[in-house]
């Protein structure tokens, strides 16, 4: 299962629920929801920090000159392809094993052809999700609507590093409206 979400649609928080039933109504299986997992399996096999692995997939610049200096002089540099490469490996091997909830990290576009597998999109209405995360985050209107274009920013970001073509090519299984 993937579950791709706006911001403020708690995405997270539906996993947790979906896991939970899924294996109090089937024992013998062991789902789990995956993450930001994701980012620390990727720097463990990239043997980067996480914060870099994140970093590198939600920077809007490439290839600021500070990042040309470093790719010259420390040996263990890793190209944005290579993270890439590794983020989409690591994600397309946790869902071929099954038995998962992945949460964002493009896996509905990397788990695409896999047959066995339900891709859930997660949307609501503007005001519903600024209200999520007012309560969510104890922030002020202002400061969560910055909050959401930011984050909704980093994340088509992150969707066009995975997968060059426009996201709004992007296909679901399902929609669900939070606010309804």
């Amino acid at each position: 299962i993937t579950i791709s979400r706006e911001v403020g649609c708690n995405g997270v928080k539906l996993a947790n629920l979906i896991e939970s039933k899924l294996n109090s109504n089937n024992p013998e299986t062991n789902w789990k929801v995956i993450s930001k997992e994701v980012f620390y399996q990727s720097a463990k096999e990239l043997k980067m920090h996480p914060d870099e692995v994140r970093k590198t997939l939600h920077q809007t610049e490439k290839f600021t000159f500070d990042d040309i200096l470093k790719a010259f002089s420390d040996k263990n540099y890793k190209t944005d392809i290579t993270i890439i490469k590794t983020m989409k490996r690591v994600i397309r091997q946790i869902a071929t094993e099954g038995f998962c909830i992945i949460v964002g990290r493009a896996g509905h576009i990397i788990a695409n052809n896999i047959k066995a597998s339900l891709h859930i999109r997660l949307i609501a209405p503007l005001e519903y999700r600024i209200n999520t995360i007012m309560h969510n985050n104890h922030l002020i209107r202002n400061k969560a609507i910055d909050f959401i274009e930011k984050v909704e920013n980093e994340r088509l970001q992150f969707r066009r590093s995975i997968f060059r073509d426009d996201p709004a090519h992007e296909i679901f299984d399902i929609s669900l409206n939070r606010a309804a």
